[in-house]
């Protein structure tokens, strides 16, 4: 089984005083040690435990199986529920599309029988209640051996319930001392790692009211890092005194009330409903509300108040997001129906059902659940002020009319809608989004939306037409994802000319697109993938001057693209791949001045690749079985990325660019030679190039971290590997012994190497320990292992395997314990009887960390 890599979590700006205590729980985790443990890393709110459990997810989730990392349980489970937490786990670890668990106790028997059959890393984030790890976490003899679970919580009790984390794993994280505090603080006030000089005395105040809480410095010092005047800052400082020194949230609000009116809206709102959402979804809708959207959200982030995550998403730390809600709450503690934002479903529950709803509320966030399913539109007719109305999984009963005139989100998912009234009043509707809602048909939806931004039909699956767009001329968003039964575009979409982003993925039976589709002037992306039966792109495709990503992988374009390309002169996204009739592309493709990123990989009838813009800075080129030559590349200057892996046909690759990083030729079984190659490159991979004879001297590759050249059985000669001070992973195996003359396995060139196979059947003779063996499995003991505290520095082990051994997989366990006071590492493999023909060395070089 091979271990899994994703792309790693975003961790923190300023990692000031982190990396001891990443130390501090690696030691904790004991990642080789062969057993099952539970840690935990428990301390007050603010404190830096999401980070921490982050940065140690980061840092070894490559070495299991699967990982999962369930961000912000305490939160999560309040508002969807924790089944939702279920079906995460397990769509994470064992890649299902949508888990079927509608109960939580059903959800813990499946948990229950899956999590054993792999290794597994799983982080439970800000767990509050015992009942939470019972239904997610489960108990350690449910998982398989090796697997590591991290749970962080402010509450060191749900750790001891049952004695699920033994009290030697639980790791109570501290403060920042007031070294790391006033570093901490000096960048996010002054970008530096110390104060100015005027500020140095000042800075200490500050830092003393913040305790050490990473959290508070990190808002303190951007609330301060735009005030230049001393006495801004000594009114600041005044302030925090009267603060007692355990009240974080009353610290936070010192920046919270410096905000404008407009700017504390927005960020209740984000505190209270908008938590995940794209940063120009948020926008359209504020900007419908008449505030300066834009702007404000600089500030918002300029004031550490929230951040931009994972691809333009809204996000704020959990103290922030609890300070908001409970100004919200402040506002009225007695009668729900009087403050200006409802997303507790307890608090929803009561206004709803009791009718308690007033003007004074602004937003109103449910979620249905099993008792709570329909809700009577009269209990909304009170609210005449309401903006932003939230309904998933559930149903409104009644008329529409009785919903405010001031929305503008709507968002109502899984309705099963007859229609909307055409008397239903819509004029201030930003946001529309009808996901998952089935009946949703062209009839369903009648009345013009004159400011309408966003219309998101994602998924309602029986929707064959779209409403006439000149119901919605101000539209900038039109996503259609997954709308199977969709058969056509009308002609009006042309009317849209402020649209910005169209998705039309998956809606695969819709075989064209509109003739006038060029008059969407002001489109930035388009999303066509998975659109089987659409065979060609409109004649006026040109006209889209403001296009910067083009989507259309696994189309079913045919022929030649047509040569006009170049009229898209801000395109920097293409991505044509799988479209396997494709027979040639424009080529006018060099005018594309921006263009950055090109894929056209599995074209399987492409037959040549025209001229290349100089902007290009990757190129995915896999699987293109006919194409035969390459076209001039050493103009691409800022190219930095070259897949060309599996183009059978390809003779030859013509000189490359200086700023080449990555080359991937694979399986190209007709290549002869590889030229110049760029000094700045990190990664080579040629193996299985069966007719490859010439490659160039390496020895002036210093960066050069992967080279693999498996089974290139042709290679005349390979020199300069002893150059090569970067190397980590080095693959000969399957090369002729007259490429290898003069390679010899001095113990010298392992000292960077993470793995490396060769052609050979003998074990070097430094090897302290040799052993030979026909048993289907073996082990070993290497006794004197230092006491705890003290650490290996390294530990490599060399395998003669035969010629049907996969090195990426090879089973290779370690398992350290202790036996009668002496401390031992096992070795344990399997081996195989047939004649050894590759040396396979695994160098643990950084073994325990």
């Amino acid at each position: 089984m091979k271990l899994m890599c994703k792309t790693p979590l975003h961790v923190v700006t300023y990692p000031v005083g982190l990396n001891p205590r990443v130390g501090d729980v690696m030691r904790h985790l004991e990642i080789d040690a062969n057993d099952v443990r539970m840690i935990g890393i428990h301390g007050m709110g603010g404190i830096g435990k999401a980070t921490l459990a982050k940065e140690v997810f980061n840092k070894i989730r490559s070495q299991f199986h699967a990982s999962c990392f369930l961000l912000d349980v305490r939160e999560s489970s309040k508002i969807n529920g924790v089944v939702d937490l279920q079906r995460q786990l397990l769509k994470e670890l064992f890649d299902e599309e949508d888990p079927s668990i509608y109960n939580a106790d059903q959800g813990i028997n499946v948990i229950k029988n899956k999590i054993g059959s792999k290794k597994v890393l799983v982080v439970f984030d800000d767990i509050d209640d015992d009942k939470q790890l019972e239904k997610l976490a489960g108990n350690r003899d449910w998982y398989c051996q090796g697997s590591r679970i991290i749970i962080t919580t402010r509450d060191e009790h749900v750790l001891n319930v049952h004695n699920r984390v033994d009290s030697n794993h639980i790791y109570k994280l501290e403060v920042l001392d007031r070294v790391h505090s006033l570093e901490l603080f000096s960048w996010c006030a002054f970008q530096s790692n110390q104060p100015i000089p005027k500020f140095v005395q000042l800075s200490k105040d500050v830092i003393s009211t913040a305790c050490g809480l990473p959290l508070a410095l990190e808002v303190l010092g951007c609330y301060l890092c735009d005030k230049l005047n001393i006495e801004e800052w000594e009114d600041a400082i005044m302030k925090l005194k009267t603060i007692p020194a355990d009240d974080v949230m009353r610290k936070l609000k010192i920046s919270y009330d410096d905000l404008s009116e407009e700017e504390k809206h927005m960020f209740l709102d984000i505190a209270c409903f908008f938590i995940g959402e794209k940063r120009d979804y948020t926008i359209n809708i504020w900007k419908c509300c008449g505030f300066p959207a834009s702007i404000s959200i600089k500030k918002l982030l300029q004031r550490s108040l929230i951040k931009i995550e994972d691809g333009d998403e809204l996000q704020m730390h959990d103290q922030l997001r609890d300070m908001g809600r409970r100004i919200v709450e402040l506002e009225n503690l007695d009668d729900h129906g009087k403050r200006s934002r409802l997303w507790f479903r307890g608090d929803v529950i009561t206004v709803l059902k009791n009718h308690k709803g007033t003007r004074k509320v602004r937003g109103l966030m449910i979620s249905g659940i099993e008792d709570e399913k329909i809700w009577e539109t009269e209990a909304f007719k009170a609210m005449n002020n309401l903006k932003l109305l939230s309904i998933r999984h559930a149903c409104l009963n009644g008329s529409l009319k009785d919903l405010s005139s001031e929305l503008v989100w709507l968002e109502i998912t899984e309705h099963p809608w007859q229609y909307l009234p055409e008397n239903c009043s819509c004029e201030k509707l930003a946001v529309l989004d009808l996901t998952n809602s089935n009946t949703v048909s062209k009839n369903n939806i009648k009345q013009p939306f004159p400011k309408l931004k966003v219309l998101d039909l994602t998924r309602c699956l029986n929707l064959e037409r779209i409403p006439d767009c000149s119901q919605y001329m101000n539209l900038k968003q039109l996503i259609l994802e997954g709308c199977k039964s969709l058969v056509e575009i009308p002609d009006s979409i042309g009317l849209l000319r402020d649209l910005v982003y169209l998705n039309l993925e998956g809606c695969s039976n819709l075989k064209k697109l509109p003739e006038n589709f060029g008059q969407l002037t002001s489109l930035r992306t388009l999303n066509l993938n998975n659109n089987s039966n659409l065979t060609r792109l409109p004649s006026t495709f040109s006209g889209l001057c403001s296009l910067k990503e083009l989507f259309a992988n696994a189309c079913n374009l045919q022929g030649v693209i047509a040569d006009d390309f170049e009229k898209l002169p801000k395109l920097k996204k293409l991505n044509l791949s799988r479209n396997k009739n494709i027979q040639g592309l424009p080529r006018s493709m060099r005018g594309l001045s921006q263009l950055e990123e090109m894929r056209i990989s599995f074209c399987e009838q492409l037959v040549t690749i025209p001229e290349l813009p100089n902007s290009l800075k990757c190129l995915y080129a896999n699987l293109c079985y006919e194409v035969q030559t390459m076209p001039e590349l050493s103009h691409l200057s800022q190219l930095k990325t070259l897949y060309l892996a599996f183009c059978k046909q390809l003779i030859a690759i013509p000189e490359l660019p200086t700023s080449l990083n990555y080359l991937d030729v694979s399986h190209c079984v007709n290549l002869l030679a590889i030229g110049n190659l760029s000094t700045t490159l990190e990664s080579l991979k040629a193996s299985h190039c069966i007719s490859l004879q010439i490659i160039p001297d390496l020895s002036q590759l210093s960066q050069l971290e992967e080279l693999d050249l498996t089974d290139c059985k042709g290679l005349i000669e390979i020199q300069g590997l002893s150059g090569l001070k970067s190397l980590k992973t080095l693959h000969l195996h399957g090369c002729g012994p007259h490429a290898l003359r003069g390679l010899t396995l001095a113990e010298e060139i392992f000292a960077g190497l993470e793995c490396l196979t060769v052609p050979g059947s003998k074990v070097p003779n430094w090897f302290q320990v040799k052993w030979i063996t026909q048993d289907s499995s073996v082990s070993y003991r290497v006794s004197g292992v230092p006491d705890e505290g003290k650490y290996i520095r390294g530990l490599m082990l060399c395998f003669a395997t035969h010629s049907g051994c996969t090195y990426d997989v090879y089973p290779v366990e370690l398992l350290m314990k202790s036996e009668n006071g002496v401390n031992c590492i096992y070795i344990i493999t399997n081996s195989s009887r047939d004649p050894p023909t590759s040396n396979l060395f695994l160098p643990f070089t950084t073994w325990p960390d």
